[in-house]
């Protein structure tokens, strides 16, 4: 995704809601730069995983409020050029139930990036999507793709 949008470049701060194994904040940190640049990755998750140079590592539930302060905290007075999600609720194993757990965890990313995203910043989240719910995938109208 980012191959088609340059989201992720030097100088960008991009939070990374559940970053547990460190895939998606190990690409983050390639392609901004943290060591050379003002940029900062931040990841979030309640696994603990294994540390990155150029990476913070927040542990705590997304869902709680001292995670979203020691998210703040950590931001200091910068805001977020991306914040990224790919939370995963624990599955059952029945369709309706693991897509609302899912739709769930795109909320608790939602809440996180009105309180951290800047004006004109990238929300990237992964929701999963069951067939039967009534879900759809829409583009909305300010991303490049839609116009």
């Amino acid at each position: 995704m980012d191959d088609k949008f340059s989201f992720l470049r030097p100088d960008t701060v991009v939070v990374d809601l559940g970053c547990f194994s460190g895939g998606w904040s190990q690409v983050c940190v390639e392609r901004t730069l943290p060591s050379s640049s003002s940029s900062m990755v931040i990841g979030v998750d309640k696994v603990r995983m294994d540390p990155l140079d150029g990476h913070t590592f927040i542990q705590g539930d997304v869902a709680a409020e001292d995670t979203l302060q020691a998210l703040q905290a950590a931001l200091g007075d910068r805001r977020a050029d991306v914040v990224l999600s790919d939370l995963a609720p624990a599955l059952v194993g029945l369709k309706y139930e693991d897509h609302m757990a899912s739709m769930q965890c795109c909320l608790y990313a939602a809440r996180i990036m009105e309180k951290v995203l800047r004006l004109g910043g990238w929300f990237i989240v992964h929701g999963a999507q069951s067939r039967g719910t009534g879900a759809r995938t829409w583009t909305p109208a300010s991303t490049p793709s839609a116009r």
